[in-house]
């Protein structure tokens, strides 16, 4: 995904390496905005990176399970992210799973 479709605000790194299930060694990148096409739906990219060439192993889009506007990440707690969207509404974004629990307390 590119910045001609997602207008991206922030974004969260994973500050370890680890190996992926082929036994390269990986980072995980998510990057949070709102789609250009529909700015009330909040958009996460997640993408799998190959440690030694930076090069994108895999990439997913999760969408906000509801519009309120374009979102960014406001906490982190290992690989659980707090994300408010510009009405004020909150999530907990899984990096592995997605949007799991709306409207938390973070």
């Amino acid at each position: 995904m590119n910045g001609s479709k997602i207008n991206f605000i922030n974004g969260w790194k994973s500050d370890i390496q680890a190996s992926d299930e082929k036994g390269k060694f990986i980072y995980l990148i998510a990057e949070f905005g709102s789609l250009k096409s529909d700015p009330k739906q909040g958009v996460t990219i997640v993408r799998k990176v190959d440690y030694k060439s930076g090069k994108t192993i895999t990439e997913n889009q999760f969408l906000t399970p509801s519009k309120h506007g374009q979102i960014k990440a406001t906490d982190f707690d290992a690989f659980k992210i707090g994300v408010t969207a510009k009405d004020g509404y909150k999530w907990i974004f899984d990096i592995f799973d997605g949007y799991r629990e709306i409207n938390s307390p973070w």
